[in-house]
């Protein structure tokens, strides 16, 4: 079972009324099952499912605001760790998970909406891209954020970094994981979004940003991203990486 935790209402945004998790993790996992459970609303899930991954998802909003459902947020959080819940974040739940569990989040220098590629600097992430065909040692994702992990929870490693973002993705222990990407969003879904209005995106930032699709895949999710949403699936299988 997948258990996804919504955090925003982005009806319109994507290309498919199906939502873009459920479309993923079905195209790597046929027949997968998903509960679905709206953070915004209160309507976090109860006791731990021992066979099921919790999968935290973006946001407008930032980890660090005290809006009432975000503080409830990360209280369950600490307390699913606590509990030995398997749990995952894309953007604002990578950063949630990093927040709530000792890390900090800041606000980036800019935006970064597109496409980006990072220094993969763990072995565990080395092998779940592997023979992606993509450049050795990198791994591509497409990204929207404008806040970042700038200080890992105790006892994290880093998967994935770069120049703009130093911690890309990463993993505390074998039962949580985070990515600032997004495997989920297509590259038609990404085109859409960058077509879209953003407050303080200049012209020239979208104009790189545009550009920055112009190579690699031209459709369909992205490799890595498919081999990420395949590390978030084995957290339910224990002693895996």
């Amino acid at each position: 079972m997948l258990h996804i935790i919504i955090c925003d209402d982005f009806s319109g945004w994507f290309p498919s009324p199906e939502h873009p998790y459920v479309t993923l993790f079905s195209k790597i996992a046929p027949g997968i099952e998903f509960a679905v459970h709206d953070a915004v609303r209160g309507e976090l899930p109860g006791t731990a499912d021992p066979d099921g991954v919790y999968l935290i998802g973006g946001s407008r909003k930032s980890v660090y605001e005290k809006d009432p459902w975000i503080l409830d947020l990360l209280a369950w959080i600490r307390f699913s760790h606590g509990q030995g819940a398997r749990l995952a974040g894309i953007c604002f739940g990578h950063q949630a998970l990093c927040e709530a569990l000792g890390g900090r989040v800041l606000r980036a220098p800019e935006w970064w909406v597109g496409r980006r590629s990072s220094r993969v600097v763990s072995e565990r992430l080395s092998r779940a891209v592997a023979g992606n065909g993509a450049e050795s040692g990198r791994v591509t994702l497409h990204y929207h954020h404008h806040d970042q992990v700038v200080q890992l929870p105790p006892g994290a490693e880093v998967l994935a970094a770069s120049d703009f973002c130093p911690v890309e993705a990463f993993a505390l222990g074998e039962r949580v994981i985070g990515f600032q990407g997004h495997p989920e969003f297509s590259v038609e879904t990404m085109r859409l979004l960058l077509a879209q209005p953003l407050e303080d995106f200049s012209p020239e930032q979208r104009r790189r940003a545009a550009a920055g699709m112009d190579s690699g895949p031209q459709a369909g999710f992205l490799p890595d991203g498919l081999a990420a949403a395949g590390m978030i699936l084995r957290l339910r299988e224990p002693g895996a990486r």
